[in-house]
């Protein structure tokens, strides 16, 4: 297997410098060049490309430190770095010719072992390598990341039968497990797997739309509810994409697909598309798009374009009335078209339809492939028992894995009865969403303050237990760790963090502090230093949610080893049994003795009332004064039961519970 230690991407783009910013996420180095620019800095352009990665939104890089990791560099006064690299990712405009020119350039610097990739979403590979020598053209591949890299998990991997088949095993190694991707192997036919069809969809109900002058807004709403799409729904994602840069890939597939494809039929230039695009209203990069936002009085309102007058107008879905059959025959005659092209491409653009379902959902979000739509197969798995302990897995299984008081009993029963590491894993796509506010409501409703009380000190017992167990207890955390999450995670010996992990301290929120030992490891963690303190303390106060592993690491004092494909979180986990862990791991002393906590004043200017009376709560009742672990716990769990009483937690719980 050849190493990837150090990759360069070539094309300082809005794809380039995305995938430059994952491979720098995992902790890969990242050479990123583009041409030579005419100011005086020539390597301005790969620079301005990283200033906008650490200013962007959502931000590509999971912690600004990540950006140390890419050297920058132009294409005349560089190319001799590439010889450090083992991976090559070309994302640089599709234009063959100039694709080609770059190649020739890359040759003298090639090692023999260098994998050449490009990015190309249209282009095919047979053309891209037509001119390579034999060596090269072995080594060279397909990878279509899609846009935003960090967040969409699907790369379109494509290769021939002249590719050599380590080269394949190499970048599908490096992609899953180092970039965090979902392969889906395509054919070498234009648009591959999720262009070709989430294309044909949106041009498809973009001309049945103007055919049958429907509205654009309520022709989305219906679509997403009939198809479960993402919020975007159709024009929504034309508008993300934009318009232009749709139109430039419409064009390309028309020019590489035969003419009797159904959507070389279909495409035809639509006069007022063409009038947006020259009038600048391309999408949301734009002036607007079919949507915009118009500001008027000082506030944001968005409009949606009449396709009939090029006018824009309120939104307003008309989902009653007699017009509703016109749309529900329009999308049933777009469903219907679009079954039977998507199920024409079966064995063209590859021989599974499951690879087919799997790219529209990882590429487009949708959360139901093709032919799940077309065959009713959707996977309904209920959930079982409210935990799962077997093979020293324990696995939460409640809905959004809320920490109810038979999770908390099981727990205490599974690190009991572990003779080994003790893993907390779950399928769930979410590590914990916290305490069971539905069970918390109620008892608030029914004012069983005892039995609240008797929850936190069962929650406290349970995490208490992980802390100071006798063997190794290593979560497994992915998606969101809130509230009770988050302090599972810091009473775990070591945490297994996927990338995209967003975890904080949030219980503020609702009116609240950390009572299940979260606000006393903050404490524990300053360890007597001030500054610290108010640091950590300031988490729960800002209800700190960080947007990465690095953050979460960062912010909360958390060693943890990142993960970045969570389709492999577990086993990356269950793999530390074999590492020094189980040799090196000691079970720590309860802390018994009382120490000083050093005095200090939270900074809650800018904050509500709510949130400065609970600072003022922290304050007085910790500041300055003499106190072990056990105490901090009952300084939390009775500031707790001081809070919850509060009729506005009980709003703030029923209005997070109804969203």
């Amino acid at each position: 297997m050849t190493k990837i230690t150090q990759v360069c991407v070539i094309g300082a783009g809005v794809m380039g410098s995305g995938i430059a910013a994952q491979v720098a996420n995992s902790g890969t180095k990242v050479l990123l060049l583009d041409i030579v620019s005419k100011d005086s800095d020539r390597s301005s352009i790969a620079r301005g490309a990283v200033v906008k990665m650490l200013a962007a939104k959502p931000p590509p890089l999971s912690h600004p430190k990540r950006a140390e990791l890419i050297a920058i560099g132009n294409l005349d006064d560089d190319l001799g770095k590439i010889k450090d690299c083992q991976l090559i990712i070309e994302a640089i405009v599709e234009k063959l010719d100039v694709k080609h020119n770059l190649y020739v350039k890359l040759l003298p610097y090639l090692n023999p072992d260098t994998i050449l990739a490009s990015n190309t979403s249209t282009l095919p590979l047979r053309s891209l390598k037509n001119g390579l020598p034999d060596d090269v053209a072995s080594r060279f591949v397909i990878t279509h990341f899609f846009n935003p890299p960090r967040y969409m998990r699907l790369l379109e991997l494509v290769t021939d039968k002249t590719t050599n088949n380590q080269i394949t095993e190499d970048v599908n190694w490096f992609a899953r497990h180092r970039l965090g991707k979902s392969i889906v192997e395509s054919n070498d036919t234009p648009g591959f797997i999720a262009n070709r069809i989430g294309c044909f969809l949106l041009e498809l109900v973009l001309r049945k739309t103007i055919d049958h002058r429907l509205n654009v807004d309520t022709m989305d709403q219906m679509m997403i509810e009939r198809m479960q799409l993402p919020s975007t729904g159709i024009f929504g994602l034309y508008d993300l994409i934009g318009l232009d840069v749709m139109k430039l890939i419409a064009q390309s597939l028309v020019g590489s697909l035969p003419n009797k494809d159904r959507f070389v039929e279909i495409y035809t230039n639509v006069p007022i598309v063409q009038k947006m695009i020259d009038e600048g209203y391309t999408g949301r990069k734009g002036r607007g798009g079919f949507y915009r936002l118009n500001t008027n009085d000082s506030q944001k309102i968005k409009e949606v374009i009449d396709l009939n007058t090029g006018a824009y107008r309120a939104i307003r879905y008309n989902t009653q009335g007699l017009e509703v059959t016109e749309y529900h025959e329009a999308i049933e005659s777009i469903m219907k078209e679009f079954e039977g092209y998507v199920r024409s491409l079966v064995p063209e653009v590859t021989s599974n339809p499951t690879d087919i379902d799997r790219a529209m959902k990882l590429g487009y979000s949708w959360r139901y492939g093709p032919f799940e739509l077309f065959d009713g197969a959707f996977s309904h798995e209920p959930r079982g028992q409210d935990t799962r302990y077997s093979q020293n897995i324990f696995d939460i299984n409640t809905k959004m894995n809320v920490l109810s008081p038979d999770v908390f009993t099981r727990l205490i029963e599974a690190i009991e009865s572990a003779k080994q590491t003790l893993y907390i894993y779950s399928d769930s796509p979410h590590f914990s969403a916290g305490a069971d506010l539905k069970f918390l409501l109620q008892k608030i409703q029914d004012k069983d303050w005892k039995t609240i009380e008797d929850y936190l000190k069962l929650g406290q017992k349970a995490f208490m237990a992980a802390k100071y167990s006798t063997i190794p207890v290593i979560s497994c955390a992915r998606g969101v760790a809130l509230g009770g999450g988050c302090e599972l995670l810091l009473h775990s010996h070591k945490v297994i963090a996927n990338q995209q992990l967003s975890a904080g301290l949030v219980e503020v929120r609702l009116g609240l502090i950390p009572a299940f030992g979260g606000t006393k490891e903050m404490v524990l963690r300053a360890a007597g230093d001030d500054v610290l303190l108010q640091k950590l303390l300031g988490n729960i106060i800002r209800q700190n949610k960080g947007t990465s592993a690095d953050y979460f690491a960062e912010d909360y004092l958390v060693k943890l080893d990142v993960n970045m494909n969570e389709d492999y979180l577990l086993e990356e986990a269950l793999a530390t049994s074999q590492a020094p862990i189980n040799q090196l791991y000691q079970p720590p002393a309860p802390s018994i003795g009382r120490s000083k906590i050093p005095s200090f004043v939270l900074d809650v200017d800018a904050a509500d009332d709510n949130t400065k009376s609970i600072a003022k709560i922290m304050e007085d009742g910790l500041s300055g004064k003499d106190m072990n672990e056990a105490d901090l716990l009952d300084f939390e769990r009775e500031s707790f039961m001081r809070l919850v009483k509060k009729p506005e937690v009980e709003r703030r719980i029923k209005a997070i519970i109804s969203t």
